[in-house]
């Protein structure tokens, strides 16, 4: 695949595909063209990389040296198993300090 030898990565190319597949799919049902021209196209294969992990040192390390005001995102993901879209949609009504709980939806 032409975007494959340009250097993107698999799963780049992936996405990039299946964010054209609706439209694409939508064009064949208004009968603007008559298949889909991405039919047939091989994808590369996802490559699969093993997961690296924080050890609890490397965790406080890295949230010493950023900015303060972010030190407990760091440490909340670290340790609550947050992604980074989890710790960003956090809001205070879902934060309880009498109860030590915080809601993750």
């Amino acid at each position: 695949m032409e975007l494959s030898a340009k250097g993107l990565a698999a799963d780049t190319v992936r996405k990039i595909v299946q964010a054209f597949a609706s439209g694409i799919e939508a064009a064949v049902e208004d009968g603007l063209i008559p298949r889909s021209p991405a039919r047939g196209v091989p994808l590369p294969k996802a490559e699969r990389h093993e997961m690296r992990f924080l050890d609890v040192d490397q965790v406080y390390r890295l949230a010493d040296a950023i900015d303060p005001q972010y030190r407990a995102f760091v440490l909340a993901g670290a340790y609550a198993g947050c992604r980074f879209g989890e710790l960003a949609a956090w809001r205070v009504g879902r934060l309880d300090m009498l109860r030590r709980k915080v809601t993750i939806t």
